[in-house]
């Protein structure tokens, strides 16, 4: 049997993975901030139709309030400590 043919697929697939650029997957900050919107509201969307619509409003709430709250207390007060495990 000839030599590269026994193996794992996951092997060749992590090989060419590690041979990518560092930078070949960076995006820009607009991009990110779109594809987190999508995914947030697309999240929200989902567990209107999975569950119900108070626990996507929930759900929605809580990622809006540890985003506009706690994210910026971080930077400026160790408060942030106290008011994040309340929105968990």
């Amino acid at each position: 049997m000839p030599k590269g043919l026994h193996k794992p697929a996951h092997r060749t697939i992590i090989v060419q993975i590690c041979s990518l650029k560092s930078g070949a997957f960076r995006k820009s900050s607009c991009e990110a901030f779109a594809f987190g919107v999508l995914l947030s509201l697309s999240g929200g969307f989902y567990l209107a139709l999975a569950v119900n619509r108070l626990t996507a409003l929930l759900a929605l709430a809580t990622l809006l309030s540890y985003l506009l709250v706690y994210t910026p207390l971080k930077r400026k007060t160790p408060l942030c400590t106290l008011y994040g495990p309340v929105t968990r």
